[in-house]
C-alpha cells in the first residue's frame, strides 16, 4: 500500500494547496486563457493521482484484469496531463504562435500515439503486461514513451530558458519555476524508467505542483495586489485632485464663501426638491454690504477686500450651520435649512444686532432680507429670494437712515 499512500498523499497536497483555484469565485465568472489552462493542467494531475492510487490497491491486492484496465488508464491520464502542462506552458509564456502551435501539435500526437500503442498492447505486450502471476512487466515501447516524454519536459524547461533570457523583473521568478518543473519531471520519468514499481512520476508531480502553485500562481497574485494597489492610489490621487479642483473651482478666493456657480446649482436643485416634494421649509437671506463702494474710492480696494472679508465672516459666524454663498461683488446669500431653519428668527435678530452695534461702532455694515418658504404658494426658488432681496433693500434704506442720525 505504500505505493498508493504516495499518490494519495500527492493528490490531498494538490486540492490543498490549489484549493483558491478550484474555489468558485463570483468575480472571476469569465476565467482568462492561462488560469483555466492552469486549472485543467490540475485535473490532469488529479486523474493521475487517482488512477496512480487505484493501480496500486488492484496490484497489491493481485486483481490482474483490474491493474491491466488501470495501467491503460494510467498511460492514458499521464499522456493527457503531459498535453495539458504544455499547453499551460504555452498559453502562460505565450511568446511565439509557431512554437505554441508546435506544442500543441506534438502533445496530441503523443496522446495519439499512447492510445494507438495501448490498442495495439492488446494483441501484442509492447508496452506492459502482466504474467499468470499479477507481475508487472514493462515491454520495449514504454521506453519510448519514456523517452518522448523526457523530450516534451525538457522542451518545455528550454522554452521557458529562452524566455527568461530576454525578462527582467519579477517575472523571471515565474519562467524560472515553471522551467524547474520541466526539469524536475525530467528527473522524475528517467528514475521511473529504472524503478518501474516505484511511484517515482507521483513524486515529481506533487514536488512540481508545489512549486508551480508557489512561485508562480501566488507569486502571480501578489503582482496583482500590487498592481490594484497602485492602480487605487492613482485612483485615490485623482479623486483628491478632482475634489481639490471641484473645491476651488466652486470657492471665492477672497473670502472662503461658496461662489455663485456653486449658487446656481444650489438653487436648481433646490427647484428639483421642491418639485420633488422631499423639500418644505427653508429661508432665505439675502445680504449687501453697506458703504463698500465709498471704502473702494477713498482707502483703496485692499481695504474694500479687508471688509468684504470681515462681513464674510460675521456671516457665516451667525449662521454657522449653513453655506453662504457670495454671488456678487458686496452680496451674500445663505439658505437656512435644519437646526439654523429651527432658530432662524433668533439668528437673524442676533444678526442685525450686530450689524447695529457694528455700525455705532464704525465697522462693517450688511443689510439684510429675510423670507421663508411658503409650500402652498412657492413654486420656485426665485420667488422667496425675490422677497428676500425686496426686505434686503428695504432694510438697506432703514440702515442708511440710522447712519446719519450716528
Amino acid at each position: 500500500m505504500i505505493y498508493s499512500s504516495i499518490g494519495l498523499i500527492g493528490l490531498i497536497v494538490l486540492l490543498i494547496v490549489n484549493f483558491d483555484i478550484f474555489k468558485k469565485n463570483n468575480n472571476d465568472a469569465i476565467e482568462d486563457n492561462v488560469k483555466l489552462a492552469y486549472k485543467n493542467f490540475l485535473y490532469g494531475v488529479i486523474g493521475y493521482f487517482i488512477t496512480d492510487i487505484l493501480w496500486g490497491i488492484f496490484y497489491d491486492a493481485g486483481l490482474t484484469t483490474a491493474t491491466y484496465l488501470t495501467t491503460v488508464f494510467y498511460f492514458i491520464i499521464m499522456a493527457l496531463s503531459l498535453l495539458l502542462w504544455t499547453r499551460y506552458v504555452s498559453e502562460y509564456l505565450n511568446r511565439n504562435v509557431i512554437v505554441n502551435k508546435a506544442f500543441m501539435i506534438v502533445g496530441y500526437s503523443f496522446v495519439g500515439f499512447i492510445i494507438i500503442s495501448l490498442i495495439f498492447n492488446c494483441l501484442t505486450p509492447i508496452v506492459f503486461w502482466l504474467d499468470e502471476a499479477g507481475v508487472y512487466h514493462t515491454g520495449e515501447l514504454r521506453f519510448l514513451i519514456l523517452a518522448i516524454q523526457v523530450f516534451l519536459f525538457f522542451l518545455t524547461a528550454l522554452y521557458s530558458l529562452i524566455v527568461i533570457i530576454k525578462e527582467r523583473g519579477r517575472g523571471v521568478l515565474r519562467i524560472s519555476a515553471i522551467g524547474f518543473y520541466g526539469l524536475l519531471m525530467v528527473a522524475s520519468v528517467i528514475l521511473q524508467a529504472f524503478y518501474s514499481l516505484l511511484p517515482l512520476y507521483s513524486v515529481g508531480l506533487m514536488i512540481g505542483t508545489c512549486v508551480i502553485h508557489t512561485f508562480v500562481m501566488e507569486d502571480e497574485k501578489e503582482a496583482s495586489h500590487r498592481e490594484l494597489k497602485i492602480h487605487l492610489e492613482k485612483e485615490q490621487r485623482q479623486i483628491e485632485e478632482i475634489i481639490s479642483t471641484r473645491i476651488m473651482a466652486y470657492t471665492d478666493p477672497l473670502t472662503g464663501a461658496k461662489n455663485a456657480h456653486a449658487y446656481v446649482e444650489a438653487e436648481q436643485d433646490i427647484d428639483k426638491r421642491i418639485e420633488e416634494k422631499t423639500l418644505t421649509e427653508f429661508s432665505v437671506i439675502v445680504f449687501d454690504l453697506n458703504d463698500l463702494k465709498v471704502i473702494n474710492d477713498t482707502e483703496g480696494h485692499n481695504k474694500g477686500d479687508e471688509y468684504i472679508r470681515e462681513a464674510y465672516e460675521l456671516i457665516s459666524d451667525t449662521f454657522d450651520n449653513s453655506i453662504v454663498y457670495r454671488i456678487g461683488g458686496d452680496e451674500f446669500v445663505t439658505i437656512l435649512e435644519g437646526e439654523d431653519y429651527l432658530n432662524r428668527e433668533e439668528l437673524f435678530n442676533m444678526f442685525e444686532e450686530k450689524v447695529l452695534d457694528n455700525q455705532k461702532e464704525g465697522k462693517v455694515v450688511i443689510s439684510s432680507g429675510k423670507e421663508d418658504f411658503d409650500s402652498s404658494n412657492d413654486k420656485k426658488y426665485r420667488l422667496v429670494f425675490t422677497r428676500a432681496d425686496k426686505k434686503m433693500y428695504d432694510k438697506k434704506k432703514e440702515l442708511k437712515e440710522n447712519k446719519s442720525i450716528f
